[in-house]
């Protein structure tokens, strides 16, 4: 079970490149080895920042998420990853939480079925 969330708050201009570039780097080699779960949500309502998406990213442990970023901190591919991202947002900030306790029983996949 994934308890540590990663969020990436981004202004995005292109959002089928933006979707593509994180569809590329998960199908890589590299991004293939992520330990990881990801989410990308769009912020519909509100408008009180410039964050149009938020790309939350799981991992069971801190250890875990350290292991795989330091690991890939020189990667080319993982450089690759984000001067694409740079080319179609802006990245606005992050946070990291843990989670501390769920409720219900529902899946993110079942929940983000279209």
């Amino acid at each position: 079970m994934d308890v540590i969330w990663n969020a990436h708050y981004f202004t995005v201009t292109d959002v089928p490149a933006f979707i593509a570039t994180l569809d590329t780097w998960y199908a890589s080699p590299t991004g293939k080895k992520s330990p990881a779960q990801a989410h990308l949500a769009s912020l519909s309502v509100g408008g009180l920042t410039p964050v149009t998406h938020v790309l939350s990213i799981a991992y069971a442990s801190i250890a875990e998420m350290e292991s795989f970023l330091d690991g890939t901190a020189n990667d080319s591919e993982r450089a690759k990853l984000l001067a694409d991202l740079r080319k179609v947002s802006t990245h606005v900030g992050a946070d990291l939480s843990r989670t501390m306790k769920t409720w219900g029983n529902a899946s993110m996949k079942s929940l983000t079925k279209p």
